[in-house]
C-alpha cells in the first residue's frame, strides 16, 4: 500500500472511530494530519506493516464518557498501525485519552499504590464501618 493510501486509509479510520464525539473542524480531509513534530516524509515501517501518528482537529459535539457536548475545539493526539501482512489491512488506534480528558477541562483521580496487605486491611476496616453502621458493631 503506498504512502498516499495508507495516510488516507489512516484519516477515514480516525474520523469514522471518533466523530460520533468529535467532528471534524473544518474540511474532513484535512482534519487528520500526520504529527507535524514525526512527519519527515519518510513512512515509519514499509508498505506492509506501518505507524501514522496523526493529529485530528476537531469539535467536541457528541457525548464523551457520558459528559455532554462542550462545542470546545480540541487536537486529539494518537497513533494508527496499519499491517498489511496477511493479505488484508487492518488498523491498530491509539489514542491520547488523557490529553483529550484535558482538553475537556476533566481530571482523572488515581489512589496511593498500596501493597496487597494494606488493601485488605483498609477493606476490612470498611467492612467493620459498615457493620457498625448497621448496628451490627460491637458497643
Amino acid at each position: 500500500m503506498p504512502n498516499g493510501e495508507i495516510l488516507h486509509v489512516v484519516q477515514e479510520d480516525v474520523m469514522n472511530g471518533l466523530r460520533t464525539m468529535f467532528s471534524p473542524d473544518g474540511k474532513p480531509e484535512e482534519a487528520v494530519i500526520v504529527n507535524p513534530n514525526l512527519d519527515d516524509g519518510v513512512l515509519i515501517g514499509n508498505e506492509k506493516l506501518a505507524a501514522v501518528p496523526w493529529i485530528y482537529s476537531c469539535i467536541h459535539d457528541g457525548q464523551f464518557l457520558g459528559m455532554f457536548r462542550t462545542d470546545r475545539r480540541l487536537k486529539i493526539h494518537g497513533v494508527t498501525f496499519v499491517d498489511n501482512r496477511r493479505g488484508e489491512t487492518l488498523m491498530h488506534r491509539y489514542v491520547d485519552w488523557m490529553g483529550v480528558a484535558n482538553q475537556l477541562g476533566l481530571e482523572v483521580s488515581t489512589r496511593v499504590p498500596v501493597d496487597q496487605a494494606q488493601y485488605r486491611k483498609v477493606l476490612s476496616e470498611c467492612d467493620e464501618l459498615d457493620k457498625d453502621d448497621r448496628g451490627g458493631g460491637s458497643p
